[in-house]
């Protein structure tokens, strides 16, 4: 009678109409007589299916290609009948090739695969030139990057610094650690020189030829301590960090400048300031020919894009071809955006400024995928299991003297470590933006000069900063979204670094399983990454409808129980 009722109220979870759910009731209460069947045992039709599954997945992978044994895995595995070994190709991708596959159950805590180093920097391996003489760079140029100890031009520098020559509007992609700030500024440099020969500048105050935007204060440093290599051509620089727009707006000057570096919020309020107080536009586009929109995916993303295309309206510049006819002639004022990922409301945005048959796209080969020259680990684990891995990692880097940089997801979680390791009696470093402007470059430049050889940090130290001494990144919380993956990780391995790095990953939550997954596909196909995009806004919103669906799921299956039960007691009585 029991197993009837079982029965019963599983049928009845399953309708939804009030009507059918009293004759299914009445049925069940009431049963007719029927003929006898055979009836096959559940657990045997289960090992049947499961006898089946094997002798395909068998046959399967004797028709793929099983790949070169003989040399190391690309992906070596806890289970290493999951390894992955070069030449391995895969005519139907499914979970029962990939390691993670099984990870959203409970025992599979303590698994781990490391996606190993299979294959040289693509950054040297993929250059269509050898030196910069072969780009045409200026001898003046050559020599300063020679003194520089700047000898060979990366893979993107190889392909960006010929195409932005030409003027036209660009948007350029390229992978992390590739030297995209020199690959854009040796133009840059080039035109300026073109421009001051020529005598076309005008001798004013606070007009600049070039502007260049970046998301944080510490890439506006590094952005403006590389331009000191170029110091003996005369150019001369002004970063607006630390400039109080405030203090006597009347005499606002930056004398007379070629180059600003500043992030979106300074420049704006600079900017909406002069409205404010009905004076003169400060900051005159006179000469201003290049603005350049540095880790464009942060700033063109839905969240910040408003700022970027408000400062080049107030700016009032140019940047349409100057004649309808000439569509192949460059603009006034060139529009550059570069990033090692570009969200795909990228051209929507810019659709406010210009067409987007106006811009130009470059992206290198590589960009978007897997750095294959820097071994990357992946550790199942439990939330109680991630302190206990992370102490042991941090010590053996301590121990090895190895730069240890550790990603988390929220300023408390930075807050939370730096307490846990001073009860282990370790000193670490922490960065996050809840502290003061001094405080954070103090600490970055002790991490850089090896003071202290572990710091914590959130991701605003991981979009653009050169970190080229860092040797491993940790990350103790694994990000929300692929791209941010893909900028943690280009932490290690970079242009200048001693050696490639390597990366470790916690994976504890659901969402975090199905991004591991993503790159272990990616990197099994050899193919690009999947869903690198960066719109926050939109990706958070979609993450809030999604719960909204998954609890009103929740309430109506609640709903069709409580409504079950009561049919239940009605036909009863």
């Amino acid at each position: 009678m029991n197993f009837c009722y079982r029965r019963l109220f599983t049928a009845l979870t399953r309708s939804k109409t009030q009507s059918y759910l009293i004759n299914v009731a009445s049925y069940r209460i009431n049963p007719i007589e029927t003929s006898n069947q055979i009836k096959v045992p559940h657990s045997m039709v289960k090992n049947i299916e499961r006898q089946r599954a094997k002798k395909i997945y068998k046959k399967e992978q004797e028709e793929d290609p099983p790949g070169d044994r003989t040399q190391s895995p690309v992906i070596a595995c806890k289970r290493s009948n999951f390894n992955h070994y070069p030449g391995r190709e895969y005519r139907r991708m499914t979970d029962k090739h990939v390691a993670s596959g099984a990870w959203q159950h409970r025992l599979s805590k303590g698994d781990f695969f490391t996606i190993d180093h299979h294959f040289k920097n693509p950054a040297w391996t993929q250059s269509t030139a050898q030196t910069f003489e072969q780009l045409d760079c200026k001898p003046e140029i050559v020599e300063i990057l020679n003194k520089a100890n700047i000898h060979n031009p990366t893979s993107t520098q190889s392909r960006v610094i010929p195409r932005l020559r030409s003027g036209h509007h660009m948007i350029v992609t390229a992978e992390t650690g590739g030297g995209k700030t020199l690959a854009y500024l040796v133009p840059l440099v080039e035109s300026l020189l073109q421009w001051k020969s020529a005598k076309r500048l005008l001798p004013m105050e606070n007009a600049p030829f070039a502007i260049i935007l970046a998301p944080t204060r510490e890439l506006v440093a590094q952005i403006e301590h590389m331009l000191e290599v170029f110091q003996e051509l005369n150019i001369r620089t002004r970063s607006l960090i630390g400039i109080n727009t405030n203090k006597d707006p009347l005499n606002f000057s930056l004398g007379e400048v070629d180059i600003i570096i500043s992030t979106p919020g300074i420049l704006l309020r600079l900017l909406r300031q002069d409205e404010h107080f009905g004076i003169e536009r400060r900051l005159i586009g006179s000469n201003l020919q290049h603005v350049i929109v540095d880790e464009a995916d942060t700033l063109l993303d839905i969240t910040f894009s408003s700022a970027v295309v408000e400062i080049i309206r107030r700016l009032e510049i140019d940047v349409q071809p100057i004649t309808n006819l000439e569509k192949s002639a460059p603009p006034a004022v060139q529009l550059v955006f570069v990033s090692a990922t570009i969200p795909t409301a990228t051209e929507e945005t810019l659709k406010e400024l210009i067409s987007t048959d106006e811009i130009d796209k470059m992206s290198t080969p590589s960009v978007h995928r897997i750095m294959p020259h820097v071994p990357q680990k992946f550790y199942r684990i439990g939330n109680q299991q991630k302190l206990g891995l992370v102490l042991k990692l941090v010590k053996y880097d301590i121990e090895k003297k190895h730069p240890c940089l550790i990603f988390c997801n929220q300023t408390k979680t930075v807050r939370f470590l730096r307490q846990f390791f001073h009860d282990q009696r370790i000193d670490i470093l922490v960065m996050h933006s809840h502290m003061t402007d001094t405080k954070r470059a103090k600490n970055l430049e002790d991490f850089r000069n090896g003071e202290n050889k572990i710091m914590c940090a959130t991701d605003i130290i991981s979009r653009g900063v050169d970190t080229y001494w860092v040797e491993h990144v940790i990350q103790f919380d694994f990000p929300r979204f692929i791209s941010d993956y893909i900028h943690r990780a280009g932490r290690v391995g970079r242009i200048g670094s001693k050696n490639s790095g390597k990366i470790s990953s916690f994976v504890t939550q659901p969402h975090e399983i199905s991004l591991a997954q993503q790159i272990e596909v990616a990197t099994r196909m050899n193919k690009k990454l999947r869903g690198v995009n960066n719109d926050i806004k939109y990706q958070l919103d979609l993450h809030a409808k999604q719960r909204e669906q998954k609890q009103e799921k929740i309430d109506n299956q609640r709903a069709r129980e409580e409504l079950c039960k009561e049919v239940i007691r009605s036909a009863m009585a």
